[in-house]
């Protein structure tokens, strides 16, 4: 089978890795997948795009001229329409993407339909409209972004042939827009095993001069909406390191967010930003971390969506700091012993990062967290759902 995939934004940023994840699990499985991606504003200036193979996959990368902080969002002028004309011009049997409102994402391949037979599915990973993203956004984002959203999430979602939802409660909304519900499934995050190496111990830390006995959380994939997640626990963590005097370390990738302007002390907690970082790096960035923290505000897209880094925290063999909440909570029952469980609110965070500080290092507990990624939630079992999935789509059409 031949598949092309559409990335809805920068190659290496936003949601890049669950897809290039899925499309090179598809190649392992003996299928040829091409996936469609932008470039970063900083790189090859005067360049259109960019061809390169990872892992079997054909990545194609194309340039546009608006700035990073639109092709983030699956915005452009240029890529959606380089994407459209790639698209008409080869033969696949299916065509997927990971946001098909956005024009960077599937509304290339949308627009293939109208001329060439497409088989065509899209996935939903968040809720765009009102009451969930669309209500974050401010200004010209809300006009524009906003509006765009609220024109296009469901159009796109019943244009399409099949629909991935990250989530059952996602399903129910789809269903409840009229969307068919024989064609729709759902389709967690995975563990990526096999880039993600287990390492009880990280020998990075040296590096950065992180003793033994500093207790590391950390949080991958983080923008300023995450970082209201865990802004109460990052304040709590400050906190206690200045009243036990101890270091407590944070480590992030995602946006460069100013922890500074946002209130939190350099001093008592150590932050290490390592902002986007490709999924071939990220590995060694895990190993360094303790604990991961995973918590969620009570907000109407956190109790749609479906934490893709939760993957990449069990692929380290890390536990999990958690809130029962939202659709990771079917997790937390089938695999209790990943996860340190809490509320948001300061007394019951103190108390589980003072448990912390006593119980850093569990071998067990990693190696069995480990290989429930290894042996539950691979990338590899993602995809061959995710491959029947498409054949049935196909054969049914």
């Amino acid at each position: 089978m031949r598949i092309l995939i559409s990335h809805y934004s920068i190659v290496d940023q936003s949601g890049f890795g669950r897809t290039f994840m899925l499309a090179r699990e598809l190649v392992r499985l003996d299928h040829q997948v091409t996936l469609l991606t932008s470039l970063s504003s900083f790189s090859y200036l005067f360049r259109l795009f960019k061809v390169e193979e990872r892992e079997g996959v054909k990545i194609i990368a194309f340039n546009d001229i608006v700035p990073n902080s639109m092709r983030r969002l699956g915005f452009g002028v240029l890529v959606p329409m380089l994407k459209f004309l790639y698209s008409v011009t080869n033969s696949f049997d299916i065509f997927h993407t990971d946001s098909g409102h956005r024009p960077s994402g599937g509304l290339p391949f949308l627009f293939r339909k109208v001329f060439r037979s497409t088989v065509y599915s899209s996935e939903w990973w968040d809720y765009f409209g009102k009451g969930g993203l669309y209500d974050t956004r401010k200004g010209l984002k809300k006009i524009f972004i906003g509006g765009h959203d609220l024109r296009f999430e469901a159009y796109d979602k019943r244009k399409a042939d099949g629909l991935v939802c990250l989530s059952y409660a996602m399903r129910e909304r789809a269903i409840n827009l009229g969307i068919d519900a024989a064609k729709i499934i759902v389709l967690h995050g995975g563990a990526d095993v096999r880039g993600i190496s287990f390492s009880p111990e990280s020998d990075l830390r040296q590096d950065f001069k992180i003793s033994s006995e500093t207790l590391v959380f950390g949080f991958v994939g983080m923008d300023d909406l995450e970082f209201e997640d865990v802004s109460l626990f990052l304040d709590v963590i400050q906190e206690v390191a200045q009243e036990e005097r101890k270091e407590i370390a944070f480590l992030t990738t995602g946006e460069k967010i100013n922890f500074e302007h946002k209130g939190l002390s350099m001093g008592a907690l150590r932050i290490l930003n390592f902002g986007w970082v490709g999924y071939e790096k990220l590995s060694e960035i895990l190993e360094m971390a303790d604990f991961f923290i995973l918590t969620q505000t009570n907000s109407l897209n956190n109790s749609l969506r479906w934490p893709n880094k939760i993957g990449d925290y069990f692929a380290a063999g890390r536990p999990v700091i958690a809130n029962d909440y939202g659709e990771i909570s079917t997790l937390i029952r089938d695999f209790p012993s990943g996860f340190i469980l809490t509320d948001l609110d300061r007394v019951e965070l103190k108390r589980v990062i003072q448990y912390c500080l006593g119980n850093r290092f569990d071998l067990s507990r990693r190696i069995s967290i480990r290989a429930y990624a290894e042996n539950s939630m691979s990338w590899s079992i993602r995809a061959r759902t995710l491959l029947e999935y498409f054949i049935s789509i196909a054969s049914h059409r």
